[in-house]
Order: C-alpha cells, then sequence, then structure tokens
C-alpha cells in the first residue's frame, strides 16, 4: 500500500515521499496515545495512500 503510493511519485523524491510518509504515520501514532502503527493508523493518516491504490489498480498491478 505505502510502496504503491511512493511509486507515483518521480524517482529522485521517492525517499522522500516514503521518509514524509513515515513521519506522519508515527507522530499521529503518538499523538492518538497507540504503542504501536498499525494498517488502520496508515489508513487513517494517509488517506491519499488508498485513493492512489484504488484509482489506479490495473497500474499498480504492473509494479
Amino acid at each position: 500500500m505505502v510502496a504503491d503510493y511512493v511509486q507515483t511519485q518521480p524517482v529522485l523524491i521517492q525517499i522522500s515521499a516514503a521518509k514524509q510518509l513515515r513521519d506522519r504515520v508515527e507522530r499521529d501514532t503518538e499523538t492518538a496515545g497507540e504503542k504501536r502503527v498499525t494498517a488502520e493508523r496508515v489508513r487513517i493518516s494517509c488517506p491519499e495512500i488508498l485513493y492512489v491504490s484504488e484509482a489506479n489498480p490495473k497500474e499498480l498491478a504492473k509494479t
């Protein structure tokens, strides 16, 4: 799910995009008082990931 989203970004910013997503999810997990990151937390914190996954299923299947 996360990798699919990151791959939609230009190659030169993929590392930065992945780090921003990770930082956001970790921050939101801590703010919510949760002890660990879950798939549900990723879905809540990064809805754009779901949008990319649902909008381009054929494109994602190629990767």
